[in-house]
């Protein structure tokens, strides 16, 4: 997505982005991670300042880019892709409480599409901003609410917000994951009241405002089978586990 906050666009997805290598995550995160009694799961990223509004819409309203990318379109059973969410302000005005929503891809966990497994491999946060960053996931309860979102305040001009989340493909061969993440400003309370202003794109295709999308493959005619494709094919199959979340060479990892 690239144009003015006034734009409103439509759309949620899931999860989320893979960064630069050199991503990093923040000093000082705190994070908090619960298992649901539906066999789902809450994790709660914070940096030592949660975003808190100053309660001043901009003068002017500002020019936003939204990207949601992936590191390969094809994934296999078992393979592994990343996400790499990434929010520009391209000015004039800073932003407040910028909250990105991608509901899709948890609804995809729920479904099977993809595995109850992320690594949360960077977040790339600008400096005197802070961000928290939630995933809550039902299983296999549809009737609860799962959910992805991340907030950052401030967002100052020609600054950018991203994270790098990686995920596991699930089943069925053929099946796809298809979405677009919504952008909302000045959400200083949950649920936010304020409209969607835009929903990200592809940057790897052409056209313009469209979702990221992911084919589910065979990991025996995979181009290129993802080195633990088959064991996490396997894993899969034996349900969900426990879920833990460390620090392990500077990054957070939830696994079972």
């Amino acid at each position: 997505m690239h144009g003015t906050a006034e734009r409103v666009g439509l759309a949620i997805a899931l999860i989320a982005v893979a960064g630069a290598a050199s991503a990093q995550i923040p000093p000082g995160l705190k994070v908090t991670k619960e298992t649901l009694p539906s066999g789902g799961f809450h994790i709660l990223i914070q940096t030592p300042n949660p975003p808190q509004s100053n309660g001043q819409e901009p003068a002017v309203p500002p020019s936003v880019t939204f990207t949601k990318a992936v590191n390969r379109h094809q994934v296999p059973v078992g393979g592994d892709v990343q996400y790499r969410f990434a929010i520009t302000n391209d000015g004039p005005s800073d932003l407040h409480d910028v909250l990105m929503t991608d509901t899709a891809l948890v609804q995809a966990i729920v479904a099977g599409r993809l595995e109850p497994f992320a690594e949360l491999d960077g977040v790339e946060l600008p400096p005197g901003a802070s961000a928290t960053i939630e995933i809550t996931v039902f299983i296999p309860d549809p009737m609860m609410q799962s959910f992805f979102r991340a907030t950052v305040d401030p967002l100052s001009p020609d600054q950018t917000f991203a994270l790098t989340l990686t995920l596991r493909a699930g089943s069925p061969i053929g099946g796809t994951v298809s979405n677009q993440a919504a952008l909302q400003l000045n959400c200083d309370e949950l649920p936010c009241p304020n409209p969607v202003v835009g929903t990200s794109d592809d940057p790897d295709t052409p056209t313009s405002d469209d979702p990221t999308i992911i084919t589910i493959i065979s990991p025996f005619f995979a181009p290129a089978m993802a080195p633990l494709g088959l064991a996490g094919s396997a894993a899969g199959l034996l349900g969900l586990g426990t879920w833990r979340l460390r620090a392990r060479r500077g990054m957070l990892r939830a696994r079972r």
